[in-house]
């Protein structure tokens, strides 16, 4: 039965992490940003990051807002970037609530 219950609660983390209530820190998600989303991205400043078509963070939250961001983090983003593509990734709820406070704070949101 615990089985059962953990394997739906696992099949509803992706629409419970895009509906997230509890507030992330910034501070978390930009520890999180450098440990997963460094080695290709600009994750603080405007940029270049190591692999120069792929956004920094800063042009990231100026185009998209906190919510369009948390929803594409809970699906697991998958985008190409020129001639490179980004990882497949899942996140939980609050790492996802973390990154997010941390792109709102580079937008000044």
């Amino acid at each position: 039965m615990r089985a059962v219950a953990a394997a739906a609660l696992l099949a509803l983390a992706p629409a419970a992490a895009a509906h997230a209530s509890g507030p992330g820190t910034a501070a978390a998600g930009r520890a999180l940003a450098d440990e997963l989303c460094s080695g290709c991205h600009a994750v603080a400043g405007a940029g270049p990051g190591p692999v120069a078509d792929a956004p920094a963070f800063a042009d990231i939250a100026r185009r998209w807002t906190g919510e369009e961001l948390g929803e594409a983090l809970a699906e697991g983003i998958m985008v190409g970037h020129g001639s490179v593509e980004m990882p497949a990734f899942s996140l939980d709820p609050d790492a996802i609530d973390d990154l997010v406070a941390y792109l709102d704070s580079l937008a000044g949101r």
